[in-house]
């Protein structure tokens, strides 16, 4: 492939179609029965890879694929459509509801709600880009968000600096048989959520969707949070601003909120529920996400070959020798072992010739430390908010995860067999990337007072919100490459068995290892750099 390629690969997904969303240019792949996927795309850059399987919504993911590299995806889990179903019609005089299925889980039980208002014109926006309009909509909500699996079944990933807290996918069937790019509407339908996280009343639900075409989140106007205060005369009196007041006409016309929506809410909910109030002007998937970040005291792990500024006597943080100390590796008068390397080398000449046959103990697989690397995972001083540290390690398309309790001055050990994504022993160095992250529970923050909150960040010192989902973490990682020149060797060596010589080597027969740019001189002395550009 044309400047280098990567192999893209992913894993847990249903048996599926992967296509990327410029499937004319670089194609598509089904998953096998274990869910993992191959497909060889040109390497050096982002690519955004889309699944989808009949009778499932489809999730967009995108891995950036290195040149010459193996690249993975993510976990993906696809969600089926949700089996409620209600129908619209199309410019109706009065107001329309349709209600997806109950959700419960350890956040709480909550139900997505749609008020068509009277008037309401439908269509859908069709591949080519044509519109074309429904006189009728058969109408589906269906969560993502929830369980132990909702992160996973997020239909692309979040902008970093928003909280998971609430997706769905609002969706007609007319829409998906004609392979619609989306629903519009002539006004605005009114998406009500019960407010299970206990957001405060008359604060702000920021509010986007998910943009297939563009694989991308786009900002939509703000929603908000209201409480029903009572439903007399088949009425609701709605509190706006968290004053616990009824809101007046003009508030409310402001918002706008008619009669007939507070007559409808008076018939759906009971006083004291509080709810959020969203705009969806079509169907896509929308997400409602507020800010979020760590605690104050939080911080990123160390580097993992770099000093401590109060470690300075800790000679043991730096057992690795950078690529100079390892050209330095001299033997002791008399001896054949490289000191500093400890390296066993072995010189046999072949009488009658001027060759000689070369052993060395770092070119065979028993020199198991060039496949392995221990590495600091964290400081002298460990923030108290840490709750985890996890380390992952990719090499030749392996991935090695592990996870720690805090402590300070931790290291690790990070193994690799010597094999790649399949399972093949692979020759010479291979660039390593490492990713310590520190894990902290999140705090939710007030959103930005912007008429599109999405995905801003929240004002400075914005006050912290006593709402969370169950189980929700957010990591501070440092990612290190030997790519990057950010850790200081790849992992592995060059294997002289295959010259067919038992491990031995011809003098003056020298080998070139690309990815560390050095030449394998076959003399005593051992390895020497010629230059710093790998010739491929």
């Amino acid at each position: 492939c044309a400047g280098g390629c990567s192999t893209v690969r992913a894993i847990r997904c249903p048996v599926s179609r992967s296509p990327s969303t410029n499937t004319r240019t670089l194609g598509g792949t089904r998953s096998r029965a274990d869910g993992v996927f191959d497909l060889v795309v040109n390497g050096g850059g982002v690519l955004t890879v889309g699944y989808q399987k009949p009778g499932f919504l489809p999730a967009q993911r995108q891995v950036d694929a290195p040149w010459r590299e193996y690249a993975w995806t993510e976990d993906v889990v696809l969600v089926g459509l949700d089996p409620a179903v209600t129908t619209i019609a199309s410019d109706q005089p009065g107001f329309q509801i349709a209600r997806g299925s109950t959700a419960t889980d350890a956040d709480g039980t909550r139900r997505p709600t749609l008020l068509f208002q009277p008037g309401t014109f439908t269509g859908m926006i069709l591949p080519d880009g044509e519109f074309q309009e429904l006189a009728q909509l058969s109408v589906r909500a269906t969560e993502y968000s929830v369980g132990e699996n909702g992160r996973l079944a997020m239909p692309a990933e979040l902008p970093p600096n928003t909280g998971y807290t609430y997706a769905v996918e609002l969706s007609a069937d007319e829409a998906i048989a004609a392979g619609a790019r989306r629903v519009e509407f002539s006004q605005p339908v009114i998406h009500y959520l019960e407010n299970f996280l206990g957001f405060p009343v008359g604060g702000i639900v920021p509010t986007g969707y998910y943009d297939r075409d563009l694989a991308a989140w786009v900002p939509s106007d703000n929603g908000l949070v209201v409480q029903i205060l009572s439903t007399d005369g088949g009425v609701a009196a709605l509190d706006v601003d968290g004053f616990g007041e009824p809101a007046i006409p003009e508030t409310l016309d402001e918002l706008g909120i008619a009669p007939e929506e507070l007559a409808a809410l008076a018939a759906l909910y009971a006083p004291g529920q509080s709810l959020w109030r969203v705009p969806i002007t079509h169907f896509t998937p929308w997400d409602c996400n507020w800010p979020y970040g760590p605690p104050p005291d939080a911080v990123p792990p160390p580097d993992p070959e770099g000093d401590d500024d109060d470690d300075d006597d800790d000679d043991d943080d730096d057992e690795e020798e950078d690529e100079d100390e390892e050209d330095d590796n001299t033997c002791e008068e008399g001896s054949i072992v490289e000191c500093e390397s400890q390296v066993l080398r072995e010189v046999l000449p072949l009488h009658g010739t001027s060759f000689e046959l070369h052993y060395g103990s770092d070119r065979v697989p028993g020199r198991g430390n060039l496949r392995a690397r221990k590495l600091r995972v964290s400081s002298s001083t460990v923030p108290a908010s840490v709750e985890e540290i996890r380390v992952e390690a990719r090499v030749a398309g392996r991935i090695y995860r592990s996870s720690f309790d805090p402590a300070p001055n931790l290291q690790v050990d990070v193994p690799w067999d010597g094999r790649d994504a399949y399972g093949r022993v692979i020759q010479g160095s291979q660039p390593v990337t490492l990713r310590v992250s520190y894990v902290y529970t999140p705090l939710y923050y007030s959103p930005a007072e912007f008429l599109q909150s999405f995905s801003r960040f929240p004002n400075t010192g914005g006050v912290v919100l006593q709402a969370n989902r169950v189980g929700q973490k957010i990591e501070i990682s440092r990612v290190s490459s030997s790519a990057a020149g950010t850790l200081a060797l790849p992992m592995g060596n060059l294997d002289f068995r295959p010259l067919g010589l038992g491990g031995w080597t011809l003098s003056h027969q020298h080998l070139y290892d690309p990815v560390v740019a050095r030449c394998i001189l076959v003399m005593a002395a051992g390895r020497a750099p010629i230059g710093s550009h790998a010739f491929w």
